[in-house]
C-alpha cells in the first residue's frame, strides 16, 4: 500500500466565510482524497458551526493554543 502524503492547512482562524469556504471546497473537489492525510490546524474558531462543516466532510480540525514567549 503505498503511502499517504501528509498536508496540514495551517489557519490562524475558521470562521464563517473567507478561509474555511475555500478549504472546503477545495477539500470537496480532491479527486484522490484517499492519498491524503489532511489536517486542519487553527489556533481559534470563531464559529463552532465550522467545527461542524469539517467533521461531515470527514476531516476533524486542531486547535493549538497560542504560547506566549518572554525575552530574557
Amino acid at each position: 500500500m503505498p503511502r499517504k502524503i501528509k498536508v496540514a492547512e495551517v489557519v490562524s482562524r475558521l470562521e464563517s466565510g473567507g478561509v474555511k469556504s475555500m478549504l472546503l471546497n477545495y477539500l470537496g473537489h480532491c479527486k484522490h482524497p484517499e492519498d491524503f492525510d489532511i489536517h486542519i490546524i487553527t489556533q481559534d474558531i470563531n464559529d463552532e458551526r465550522c467545527v461542524k462543516q469539517f467533521q461531515d466532510a470527514g476531516y476533524i480540525p486542531l486547535m493549538l493554543s497560542p504560547i506566549s514567549v518572554r525575552a530574557s
